[in-house]
């Protein structure tokens, strides 16, 4: 059978050049190294999708840095901040003192008591004041209780060194009340 190219030519079957050897050519696969003409990468043109066509987004997202006026918050405390107030069982500070004594010559045996200006105390502190070391005291002094004497002040026990020659002993004291 012949078959014509369009110029005048005639070919045959037979001399067709590249034509497969089954007609139509058998399903077949190529490894991708043999593969020629191919791009070294594959990334996307550049384009835009409008957001409807966009899937899998999430329905809220975090704001943008912005403000509010105190007037548009909602739900807020009517103080600010909470109003006074104390919890059973808890120590407050009530303030701090120092006990100071300076002495030519002492022989301490047993407890001295100092009173001292402490704002807060009032004669309803007695026995719920504790007192604690806030500080370093001088070598071999310690706080032992302290009681109210009248309103803004306050006794504190506390014990010095036995023997005291030209010495001053300072022992900074935190008093707590118990509330």
């Amino acid at each position: 059978m012949l078959r014509s190219l369009g110029i005048g030519v005639r070919v045959t079957w037979v001399s067709l050049p590249g034509k497969p050897a089954v007609f139509p050519p058998a399903s077949h696969t190529h490894a991708y190294a043999d593969l020629t003409g191919i791009p070294a990468t594959f990334a996307p043109s550049a384009h835009t999708h409008g957001w409807a066509e966009i899937t899998g987004k999430p329905s809220l997202y975090p704001p943008s840095s912005h403000t509010h006026l105190w007037a548009d918050i909602t739900d807020k405390p009517t103080t600010f901040a909470p109003a006074t107030h104390t919890h059973a069982g808890l120590l407050q500070l009530v303030g701090t003192v120092t006990v100071t004594e300076t002495t030519l010559l002492a022989l301490a045996v047993g407890m001295k008591r100092m009173t001292l200006t402490l704002a807060g105390i009032t004669t309803a502190d007695m026995g719920k004041l504790v007192v604690i070391p806030n500080g370093t005291a001088t070598t071999g002094c310690e706080v032992q209780n302290a009681y109210p004497v009248a309103a803004n002040s306050v006794s504190i026990g506390y014990y010095t060194p036995a023997l005291g020659l030209a010495a001053t002993y300072s022992i900074p004291i935190a008093v707590y009340r118990i509330t």
